[in-house]
C-alpha cells in the first residue's frame, strides 16, 4: 500500500500498488491433443505435413503448444480465402519453433499474417499463490475480430494454449495518431475466414488436419 494526500479534501486514502504481472507456464491438455489426431488418423483425415523447414529441428523440443497455421505454408497451391499471396509460394515463411510456443508468418497483397501460439499467460503475481501450471487446462474461447492501428487480430483459445493471429496492413490508413486505426486493408469477415482456414499441426511430428478451428469448443 502507498499513502496518497487528496490535495482537496486534505484527507488521506490508500492506495493500491500496481499490479505486477508475470508470464508463467499454462497447462495443456496433451491427451485431448493425442488423442484428436489419433481419432483423424483413424479417419483417414491426416493427409498433410509440414515442410521439413518447418518442423523442430533435430535435438530440439517441439513447440508446447498444437500449431495453427496458414495452409500455404504446408501447400503452397492452397490460397486462403481467395486472398492473393505477395510473392508467390516462398510467401509463408517457415514456423519458428520457441520453448513457450511457435511463431507463423504468411504474406499477402495487402497485408501480413502473423500466428503466435504459447503456453504462458499472464497472471497477477500474488505471493502464495499456486502456479497456472497445476491448475486445469484454460477452456477453450474465441474472440472476436479486433481492429488496431497496425491492422487487426482474433485471440483464441485450445487445449488451454494461446494464439494470436495478427494482421498488419502493408499501408495502413493512420499514421499512428490516436483515433486513426488501418481499417481499409483488412475486414471482420475477411480476417475471420482466413482464421477459419487455419490447419492445425501436431508439433511432435508435424502431422496436419484441416479445418483447425472447428476442433475449438468454445461457449
Amino acid at each position: 500500500m502507498s499513502i496518497w494526500i487528496n490535495s482537496v479534501g486534505g484527507t488521506y486514502a490508500a492506495a493500491q500498488e500496481p499490479a505486477v504481472f508475470a508470464a508463467e507456464p499454462a497447462a495443456i491438455d496433451n491427451a485431448r491433443i493425442d488423442d484428436l489426431f489419433a481419432a483423424e488418423t483413424r479417419k483417414s483425415n491426416v493427409r498433410l505435413q509440414l515442410p521439413a523447414a518447418s518442423q523442430k529441428a533435430a535435438g530440439q523440443p517441439p513447440a508446447p503448444v498444437p500449431l495453427f497455421v496458414p495452409a500455404e505454408i504446408v501447400d503452397p497451391r492452397q490460397a486462403s480465402s481467395g486472398q492473393k499471396r505477395a510473392g508467390g509460394p516462398a510467401a509463408g515463411e517457415p514456423v519458428l519453433h520457441l520453448d513457450h510456443g511457435y511463431v507463423a508468418e504468411m504474406a499477402f497483397e495487402r497485408f501480413d499474417v502473423t500466428v503466435r501460439g504459447t503456453n504462458q499467460v499472464f497472471t497477477e503475481d500474488v505471493p502464495g499463490r499456486k502456479s497456472a501450471a497445476l491448475a486445469p487446462p484454460r477452456p477453450d474461447y474465441i474472440e472476436p475480430f479486433e481492429v488496431d492501428y497496425a491492422g487487426g487480430r482474433i485471440n483464441f483459445g485450445f487445449a488451454g494454449g494461446h494464439y494470436s493471429v495478427e494482421f498488419e496492413c502493408r499501408e495502413p490508413d493512420g499514421d499512428g495518431e490516436a483515433g486513426q486505426q488501418a481499417t481499409s486493408c483488412i475486414d471482420p469477415a475477411t480476417a475471420q475466414k482466413i482464421v477459419d482456414d487455419l490447419l492445425i499441426c501436431n508439433a511432435k511430428d508435424g502431422r496436419c488436419l484441416t479445418g483447425g478451428m472447428k476442433f475449438i469448443r468454445a461457449e
